[in-house]
């Protein structure tokens, strides 16, 4: 397993994966606050981890979700509408969230 950031949910903590030297993410206070979200839309691309199992999706309106590879456990692709609930932010860049349950409709 690779890291690219360890983030303390309760204290907003952070620092990156790079192990060396002071951590390179952006203070608490300066990070929107985590929170629940619940999205609904068409998959756009499917994310892949590095042995090429999907571990995430970028919606067509641009919603980043992430989740854990046996969180879904049907074959996804471009087209195929998807539902998640999980915890993430909404910034100037969209919404990005790490799923707790998803659900890849099936048509």
């Amino acid at each position: 397993m690779r890291a690219q950031a360890l983030v303390n949910l309760a204290s907003g903590g952070a620092v990156d994966g790079q192990g060396d030297g002071p951590p390179m993410l952006p203070s608490p206070s300066s990070r929107p606050p985590l929170q629940q979200f619940s999205v609904r839309g068409v998959i756009d691309a499917v994310l892949h981890g590095p042995r090429g199992e999907a571990n995430g999706v970028i919606l067509t309106d641009g919603a980043i979700i992430y989740f854990r590879p046996d969180l879904v456990g049907v074959p996804l692709a471009p087209g195929q509408p998807f539902a998640a609930v999980g915890i993430g932010t909404r910034a100037a860049a969209g919404l990005a969230i790490e799923a707790i349950s998803a659900d890849p409709e099936q048509h």
